[in-house]
Protein backbone atom coordinates (compact mmCIF):
# COMPACT_ATOMS: atom_id res chain seq x y z
CA UNK A 1 0.00 0.00 0.00
CA UNK A 2 1.26 3.46 -0.87
CA UNK A 3 2.21 5.48 2.20
CA UNK A 4 -0.11 8.30 3.21
CA UNK A 5 1.72 11.64 3.00
CA UNK A 6 0.75 14.99 4.48
CA UNK A 7 1.33 18.55 3.32
CA UNK A 8 1.04 21.32 5.85
CA UNK A 9 -1.16 24.12 4.59
CA UNK A 10 0.61 27.45 4.92
CA UNK A 11 -2.53 29.23 6.02
CA UNK A 12 -4.38 27.00 8.48
CA UNK A 13 -8.07 26.97 7.70
CA UNK A 14 -9.82 27.86 10.92
CA UNK A 15 -13.24 29.12 11.84
CA UNK A 16 -15.10 29.12 15.11
CA UNK A 17 -16.48 25.66 14.33
CA UNK A 18 -13.80 24.00 12.21
CA UNK A 19 -10.03 23.75 12.13
CA UNK A 20 -7.45 21.70 10.24
CA UNK A 21 -4.00 22.41 8.92
CA UNK A 22 -2.96 19.73 6.39
CA UNK A 23 -4.03 17.88 3.27
CA UNK A 24 -3.06 14.26 2.74
CA UNK A 25 -2.35 12.27 -0.41
CA UNK A 26 -0.90 9.05 -1.76
CA UNK A 27 1.55 8.67 -4.61
CA UNK A 28 1.61 5.80 -7.08
CA UNK A 29 3.84 4.98 -10.01
CA UNK A 30 6.90 6.98 -10.96
CA UNK A 31 8.90 9.30 -8.67
CA UNK A 32 7.83 12.92 -8.64
CA UNK A 33 9.38 15.12 -11.36
CA UNK A 34 10.38 12.12 -13.50
CA UNK A 35 7.15 11.58 -15.45
CA UNK A 36 3.89 13.31 -16.41
CA UNK A 37 1.61 13.81 -13.41
CA UNK A 38 -1.98 12.59 -13.16
CA UNK A 39 -4.00 13.96 -10.24
CA UNK A 40 -6.92 11.79 -9.11
CA UNK A 41 -9.80 13.07 -6.96
CA UNK A 42 -12.15 10.77 -5.07
CA UNK A 43 -15.92 10.40 -4.89
CA UNK A 44 -18.14 11.11 -1.88
CA UNK A 45 -17.24 8.02 0.17
CA UNK A 46 -13.85 7.49 -1.47
CA UNK A 47 -10.29 8.31 -0.49
CA UNK A 48 -6.74 8.47 -1.80
CA UNK A 49 -6.32 4.69 -2.08
CA UNK A 50 -6.98 4.53 -5.82
CA UNK A 51 -4.61 1.74 -6.86
CA UNK A 52 -3.27 -1.53 -5.51
CA UNK A 53 -5.21 -4.47 -3.98
CA UNK A 54 -7.49 -2.19 -1.93
CA UNK A 55 -7.73 0.58 -4.53
CA UNK A 56 -11.23 1.67 -5.51
CA UNK A 57 -10.05 2.38 -9.08
CA UNK A 58 -7.52 -0.45 -9.26
CA UNK A 59 -8.99 -1.76 -12.51
CA UNK A 60 -8.23 1.60 -14.10
CA UNK A 61 -5.04 2.75 -12.36
CA UNK A 62 -2.00 0.49 -12.14
CA UNK A 63 0.82 -1.13 -14.07
CA UNK A 64 -0.22 -1.57 -17.73
CA UNK A 65 -3.75 -0.33 -16.98
CA UNK A 66 -5.74 2.68 -18.25
CA UNK A 67 -3.63 5.10 -16.25
CA UNK A 68 -0.35 3.23 -16.44
CA UNK A 69 1.73 3.66 -13.28
CA UNK A 70 4.81 2.50 -15.17
CA UNK A 71 4.54 5.70 -17.22
CA UNK A 72 2.93 8.27 -14.92
CA UNK A 73 3.23 9.75 -11.47
CA UNK A 74 -0.23 9.45 -9.92
CA UNK A 75 -1.16 11.73 -7.01
CA UNK A 76 -4.44 11.02 -5.23
CA UNK A 77 -5.61 13.59 -2.67
CA UNK A 78 -7.97 13.21 0.25
CA UNK A 79 -10.56 15.90 0.67
CA UNK A 80 -9.84 17.23 4.19
CA UNK A 81 -12.59 15.99 6.44
CA UNK A 82 -13.21 12.66 4.68
CA UNK A 83 -11.71 10.93 7.71
CA UNK A 84 -9.24 8.69 5.86
CA UNK A 85 -6.35 10.57 7.47
CA UNK A 86 -8.19 10.81 10.83
CA UNK A 87 -8.90 14.48 10.14
CA UNK A 88 -12.53 15.54 10.55
CA UNK A 89 -14.28 18.88 10.30
CA UNK A 90 -16.70 19.59 13.12
CA UNK A 91 -18.91 21.97 11.15
CA UNK A 92 -19.67 20.37 7.77
CA UNK A 93 -21.17 23.62 6.47
CA UNK A 94 -18.08 25.79 7.01
CA UNK A 95 -16.60 25.40 3.52
CA UNK A 96 -17.50 24.80 -0.11
CA UNK A 97 -15.90 22.87 -2.92
CA UNK A 98 -14.06 25.95 -4.20
CA UNK A 99 -12.19 26.04 -0.85
CA UNK A 100 -11.14 22.42 -1.30
CA UNK A 101 -9.90 23.26 -4.81
CA UNK A 102 -7.69 26.00 -3.37
CA UNK A 103 -6.23 23.56 -0.83
CA UNK A 104 -5.39 21.00 -3.53
CA UNK A 105 -3.72 23.70 -5.61
CA UNK A 106 -1.72 24.83 -2.58
CA UNK A 107 -0.54 21.26 -2.09
CA UNK A 108 0.45 20.92 -5.75
CA UNK A 109 2.37 24.19 -5.52
CA UNK A 110 4.21 22.92 -2.46
CA UNK A 111 5.27 19.90 -4.54
CA UNK A 112 6.67 22.38 -7.10
CA UNK A 113 4.58 21.11 -9.97
CA UNK A 114 4.42 23.62 -12.80
CA UNK A 115 1.58 21.81 -14.55
CA UNK A 116 -0.53 18.66 -14.41
CA UNK A 117 -0.83 16.34 -17.39
CA UNK A 118 -4.30 15.11 -16.43
CA UNK A 119 -6.78 15.97 -13.71
CA UNK A 120 -9.44 13.30 -13.30
CA UNK A 121 -12.16 12.63 -10.76
CA UNK A 122 -15.33 10.62 -10.45
CA UNK A 123 -18.63 12.08 -9.19
CA UNK A 124 -17.70 14.51 -6.37
CA UNK A 125 -14.08 14.21 -7.53
CA UNK A 126 -15.08 15.30 -11.03
CA UNK A 127 -16.91 18.30 -9.59
CA UNK A 128 -13.77 19.19 -7.64
CA UNK A 129 -11.73 18.91 -10.84
CA UNK A 130 -14.02 21.50 -12.43
CA UNK A 131 -13.48 23.81 -9.46
CA UNK A 132 -9.68 23.50 -9.71
CA UNK A 133 -9.70 24.44 -13.39
CA UNK A 134 -12.02 27.37 -12.66
CA UNK A 135 -9.41 28.70 -10.22
CA UNK A 136 -6.38 27.97 -12.42
CA UNK A 137 -7.40 27.47 -16.06
CA UNK A 138 -3.87 27.23 -17.48
CA UNK A 139 -2.58 24.48 -15.17
CA UNK A 140 -4.08 21.28 -16.57
CA UNK A 141 -3.47 19.75 -19.99
CA UNK A 142 -6.38 17.28 -19.81
CA UNK A 143 -9.45 17.85 -17.63
CA UNK A 144 -11.50 14.65 -17.19
CA UNK A 145 -14.65 14.97 -15.05
CA UNK A 146 -16.28 11.52 -14.92
CA UNK A 147 -19.97 11.28 -14.03
CA UNK A 148 -19.89 14.88 -12.84
CA UNK A 149 -21.03 18.37 -13.79
CA UNK A 150 -19.75 21.91 -13.31
CA UNK A 151 -22.62 22.74 -10.96
CA UNK A 152 -25.12 20.96 -8.76
CA UNK A 153 -28.43 20.64 -10.59
CA UNK A 154 -31.73 21.15 -8.76
CA UNK A 155 -32.06 17.34 -8.69
CA UNK A 156 -28.65 16.94 -7.01
CA UNK A 157 -29.56 19.69 -4.52
CA UNK A 158 -32.83 17.91 -3.74
CA UNK A 159 -31.17 14.55 -3.17
CA UNK A 160 -28.51 16.23 -1.03
CA UNK A 161 -31.16 17.90 1.11
CA UNK A 162 -32.89 14.57 1.74
CA UNK A 163 -29.52 13.01 2.57
CA UNK A 164 -28.77 15.82 5.03
CA UNK A 165 -32.18 15.43 6.68
CA UNK A 166 -31.55 11.71 7.15
CA UNK A 167 -28.03 12.32 8.47
CA UNK A 168 -29.33 14.93 10.92
CA UNK A 169 -32.49 13.19 12.14
CA UNK A 170 -32.22 9.43 11.77
CA UNK A 171 -31.47 7.12 14.71
CA UNK A 172 -29.13 5.22 12.34
CA UNK A 173 -28.00 8.10 10.13
CA UNK A 174 -25.11 6.69 8.07
CA UNK A 175 -26.80 3.37 7.30
CA UNK A 176 -30.13 5.01 6.47
CA UNK A 177 -28.59 7.75 4.30
CA UNK A 178 -26.48 5.22 2.42
CA UNK A 179 -29.49 3.00 1.80
CA UNK A 180 -31.35 5.98 0.33
CA UNK A 181 -28.31 7.02 -1.73
CA UNK A 182 -28.07 3.60 -3.39
CA UNK A 183 -31.46 4.29 -5.01
CA UNK A 184 -29.94 7.11 -7.09
CA UNK A 185 -26.39 5.75 -7.37
CA UNK A 186 -28.01 2.92 -9.34
CA UNK A 187 -31.22 3.17 -11.41
CA UNK A 188 -34.51 1.26 -11.84
CA UNK A 189 -33.04 -0.99 -14.53
CA UNK A 190 -30.11 -1.93 -12.28
CA UNK A 191 -32.54 -2.98 -9.57
CA UNK A 192 -34.65 -4.91 -12.07
CA UNK A 193 -31.64 -6.84 -13.36
CA UNK A 194 -30.18 -7.53 -9.93
CA UNK A 195 -33.39 -8.55 -8.18
CA UNK A 196 -35.44 -10.24 -10.89
CA UNK A 197 -37.60 -12.88 -9.26
CA UNK A 198 -40.93 -14.54 -9.95
CA UNK A 199 -42.15 -13.79 -6.47
CA UNK A 200 -42.40 -10.19 -5.34
CA UNK A 201 -41.85 -11.16 -1.71
CA UNK A 202 -38.52 -12.79 -2.52
CA UNK A 203 -37.35 -9.79 -4.55
CA UNK A 204 -38.47 -7.42 -1.78
CA UNK A 205 -36.49 -9.34 0.82
CA UNK A 206 -33.38 -9.32 -1.35
CA UNK A 207 -33.68 -5.55 -1.97
CA UNK A 208 -34.06 -4.95 1.76
CA UNK A 209 -31.02 -7.09 2.58
CA UNK A 210 -28.89 -5.48 -0.13
CA UNK A 211 -29.67 -1.92 0.95
CA UNK A 212 -29.13 -2.83 4.60
CA UNK A 213 -25.78 -4.41 3.74
CA UNK A 214 -24.53 -1.28 1.97
CA UNK A 215 -25.77 0.92 4.79
CA UNK A 216 -24.05 -1.09 7.51
CA UNK A 217 -20.85 -1.50 5.47
CA UNK A 218 -20.45 2.26 5.15
CA UNK A 219 -21.34 2.78 8.80
CA UNK A 220 -18.29 0.72 9.77
CA UNK A 221 -15.82 2.83 7.81
CA UNK A 222 -17.23 6.35 7.47
CA UNK A 223 -17.75 9.04 10.09
CA UNK A 224 -21.00 10.99 10.33
CA UNK A 225 -19.29 14.38 10.05
CA UNK A 226 -17.43 13.15 6.95
CA UNK A 227 -20.67 12.09 5.30
CA UNK A 228 -22.31 15.41 6.10
CA UNK A 229 -19.34 17.38 4.78
CA UNK A 230 -18.96 15.45 1.53
CA UNK A 231 -22.71 15.66 0.92
CA UNK A 232 -22.66 19.41 1.55
CA UNK A 233 -19.79 19.88 -0.91
CA UNK A 234 -21.68 17.95 -3.58
CA UNK A 235 -24.87 19.97 -3.25
CA UNK A 236 -23.31 23.47 -3.07
CA UNK A 237 -21.00 23.06 -6.06
CA UNK A 238 -21.12 25.73 -8.80
CA UNK A 239 -18.03 27.06 -10.61
CA UNK A 240 -19.98 30.16 -11.72
CA UNK A 241 -20.93 31.19 -8.17
CA UNK A 242 -18.19 33.85 -8.06
CA UNK A 243 -19.74 35.68 -11.02
CA UNK A 244 -17.89 34.39 -14.09
CA UNK A 245 -20.04 32.58 -16.63
CA UNK A 246 -19.35 29.05 -17.87
CA UNK A 247 -18.37 30.54 -21.21
CA UNK A 248 -15.82 32.85 -19.59
CA UNK A 249 -14.32 29.99 -17.59
CA UNK A 250 -14.11 27.73 -20.64
CA UNK A 251 -12.51 30.47 -22.74
CA UNK A 252 -9.77 30.84 -20.13
CA UNK A 253 -9.12 27.09 -20.02
CA UNK A 254 -6.04 26.22 -22.09
CA UNK A 255 -6.24 22.43 -22.03
CA UNK A 256 -8.35 19.64 -23.49
CA UNK A 257 -11.74 18.77 -22.02
CA UNK A 258 -12.91 15.15 -21.84
CA UNK A 259 -16.47 14.77 -20.59
CA UNK A 260 -17.49 11.27 -19.49
CA UNK A 261 -21.17 10.65 -18.85
CA UNK A 262 -23.04 7.48 -17.99
CA UNK A 263 -26.04 5.99 -19.74
CA UNK A 264 -29.13 6.45 -17.56
CA UNK A 265 -27.25 8.17 -14.73
CA UNK A 266 -29.85 9.40 -12.24
CA UNK A 267 -27.47 11.79 -10.47
CA UNK A 268 -25.70 13.60 -13.33
CA UNK A 269 -27.93 13.55 -16.39
CA UNK A 270 -26.41 12.99 -19.81
CA UNK A 271 -28.34 15.99 -21.17
CA UNK A 272 -26.42 18.34 -18.84
CA UNK A 273 -23.05 16.86 -19.77
CA UNK A 274 -23.91 16.97 -23.48
CA UNK A 275 -25.03 20.59 -23.16
CA UNK A 276 -21.62 21.47 -21.70
CA UNK A 277 -20.01 19.66 -24.63
CA UNK A 278 -21.90 21.80 -27.14
CA UNK A 279 -21.10 25.02 -25.30
CA UNK A 280 -17.39 24.14 -25.28
CA UNK A 281 -17.46 23.10 -28.92
CA UNK A 282 -19.11 26.35 -29.99
CA UNK A 283 -16.32 28.23 -28.20
CA UNK A 284 -13.66 26.25 -30.06
CA UNK A 285 -12.44 24.38 -26.97
CA UNK A 286 -10.81 21.00 -27.71
CA UNK A 287 -13.60 18.88 -26.22
CA UNK A 288 -14.57 15.22 -26.36
CA UNK A 289 -17.69 13.48 -25.05
CA UNK A 290 -17.73 9.84 -23.98
CA UNK A 291 -20.55 7.67 -22.67
CA UNK A 292 -20.15 4.68 -20.38
CA UNK A 293 -22.71 2.10 -21.51
CA UNK A 294 -24.01 0.30 -18.46
CA UNK A 295 -27.20 -0.71 -16.69
CA UNK A 296 -25.65 0.21 -13.33
CA UNK A 297 -26.45 3.93 -13.34
CA UNK A 298 -24.17 6.44 -11.64
CA UNK A 299 -22.01 3.74 -10.01
CA UNK A 300 -20.84 2.62 -13.47
CA UNK A 301 -17.77 4.86 -13.08
CA UNK A 302 -16.70 2.47 -10.30
CA UNK A 303 -17.95 -0.75 -11.90
CA UNK A 304 -17.09 -0.39 -15.61
CA UNK A 305 -13.39 0.31 -15.17
CA UNK A 306 -12.21 -1.64 -18.21
CA UNK A 307 -14.65 0.27 -20.41
CA UNK A 308 -13.53 3.57 -18.88
CA UNK A 309 -9.93 2.65 -19.69
CA UNK A 310 -10.90 2.08 -23.30
CA UNK A 311 -12.77 5.37 -23.60
CA UNK A 312 -9.79 7.35 -22.30
CA UNK A 313 -7.02 5.26 -23.86
CA UNK A 314 -6.01 7.97 -26.34
CA UNK A 315 -5.53 10.52 -23.56
CA UNK A 316 -3.05 8.43 -21.63
CA UNK A 317 -1.44 6.63 -24.57
CA UNK A 318 -0.50 9.95 -26.15
CA UNK A 319 1.62 11.17 -23.23
CA UNK A 320 5.32 11.22 -23.88
CA UNK A 321 7.57 10.17 -21.03
CA UNK A 322 9.96 12.94 -22.09
CA UNK A 323 7.20 15.54 -22.26
CA UNK A 324 8.24 18.85 -20.70
CA UNK A 325 11.85 17.60 -20.45
CA UNK A 326 11.09 14.80 -17.98
CA UNK A 327 13.90 12.31 -17.82
CA UNK A 328 13.22 8.89 -16.41
CA UNK A 329 15.81 7.43 -14.08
Amino acid sequence: MSKLKKIQLRHARKTEDAAFDFISYQQFGQPLHTAPVVVVLHALTGNSQVSGPEGWWNGFIGDQKGIDTSKFTVLAFNIPGNGYDDQLIDNPYAYRLKNVAAWVLEALDSLELQEVYALIGGSLGGCLAWQIVALRPDYVKHLIPVAAHWKASPWVVAQGMVQDRILSNSKDPIADARAHAMTFYRNPNAFAVKFKSDEASVAAARVYDWLSYHGKALEHRFALSAYKFMNWLLTTHDITAAGASLEQILKAFTGNLHLVGIQDDLLYAQRDIKQTFWVARELGIPVHHHTLISDQGHDAFLIEQEQLSGLLSSVFASASLKENSYELS
